[in-house]
């Protein structure tokens, strides 16, 4: 009988456990799947959320410029403040920064009469309310002669040229030829992140719109100063992708741009983004996967295209992996735990069954 009992006991044993095994990883398998397909489905809202935000944030910034590009008010006082300009003389640049910019107290308005500081007291009222508003850096109006006739924040590209200016290869400059340029004119013209040094080095954009006659001849050109941190702010709402979810932009350069979360200084231009989701992006790929983020962390990523004004940006929506896996990896040890303790009962009660079968 003893003989009998042992090996079945052992087989039953054996076989309880296997079983056991088995369930105990296919609930494990089960419980990761599900874990990692939440996550991925959170990623891909905030991704998809994000690129709305940003994409509806430009085509406001490309509606407000033409807006104001066509405005007759705005034709009119620019009109009125080239004429003030030329009244000046040709030292009207050098008289116009000794006045607004070397003496702060009267960066809205001068004592002086002129034609030139009436319509820029004017127009200084009307674009302070508006940047206010809309969070641009700057609003600027430069003639067709390249001269910075008017800057609302009177940083060091005021009263400059930009065709024969310090400033004639920024994002400035660059952004005033492509809308000026008589032989392949354009409506309007986004230029990507640069670091401005009138901005103190910091990162700026800028789009321009022409201002024309009637006859249809441009005369001026208006431009906007993009808001980086208004754009850092839409990419920062993390709303339900945990403690290390973020999502952020990066440019053709693999550079950023909008601020990490993890940082607190900002990041836009400053930290390279070179890995394998930012690459495909770029390309034209979309997706999800596990890789290493650019930090160095294993992060799930969902990743896509943005295409704003001829630009193509890398979006990225990521989540650290050891945050998503954590309920997981506590269920496993739980696990590990339950197996250990049913392997212990089950070997404690085939040793007292087989002592029973003996004294049997």
């Amino acid at each position: 009988m003893l003989i009998k009992t042992k090996p079945f006991l052992i087989g039953l044993i054996t076989l309880m456990l296997l079983s056991t095994l088995v369930i105990s990883l296919s609930f494990y398998q089960q419980q990761k799947q599900q874990a990692i397909s939440k996550a991925s489905s959170q990623l891909n809202l905030a991704l998809e959320l994000r690129h709305t935000a940003i994409d509806r944030l430009f085509q406001t910034i490309q509606s407000e410029i033409l807006f104001w590009s066509k405005n007759e008010s705005l034709n009119k006082n620019t009109r009125l403040l080239i004429a003030g300009w030329r009244e000046l003389g040709s030292n009207a640049a050098t008289k116009l920064r000794q006045r607004y910019i070397e003496n702060p107290k009267q960066f809205n308005s001068t004592q002086d009469n002129s034609k030139y500081n009436l319509i820029h007291t004017h127009i200084q009222k009307n674009i302070g309310e508006f940047i206010k508003a809309r969070h641009y850096n700057d609003v600027l109006i430069i003639d067709a002669k390249a001269n910075v006739i008017y800057s609302y924040m009177k940083e060091n590209d005021y009263a400059s040229n930009l065709k024969t200016g310090p400033w004639r290869d920024s994002a400035l400059g660059k952004a005033f030829r492509a809308v000026s340029n008589k032989e392949k004119p354009q409506d309007f013209a986004f230029v990507d992140f640069e670091a401005y040094v009138p901005s103190k080095g910091d990162p700026a954009s800028f789009i321009a719109a022409p201002i024309k006659n009637k006859q249809g001849v441009l005369f001026a050109v208006i431009v906007f100063q993009t808001p980086a941190k208004y754009i850092t702010k839409v990419m920062q709402h993390n709303g339900g992708m945990g403690k290390t979810g973020e999502t952020y932009l990066v440019g053709d350069d693999l550079l950023m741009r909008s601020d990490s979360r993890f940082s607190k200084l900002s990041t836009i231009l400053r930290i390279s983004v070179e890995t394998e989701t930012a690459k495909k992006a770029l390309k034209g790929e979309s997706g999800i996967q596990f890789t290493q983020d650019y930090r160095g962390i294993p992060v799930l990523s969902a990743y896509t295209t943005l295409n704003l004004m001829g630009l193509k940006w890398a979006i990225l929506s990521e989540q650290d992996r050891a945050e998503i896996l954590q309920p997981i990896h506590v269920l496993r040890d739980k696990l590990i735990i339950a197996t250990i303790i049913i392997a212990l009962i089950m070997i404690f009660s085939s040793l007292w069954l087989t002592s029973y079968s003996r004294r049997a």
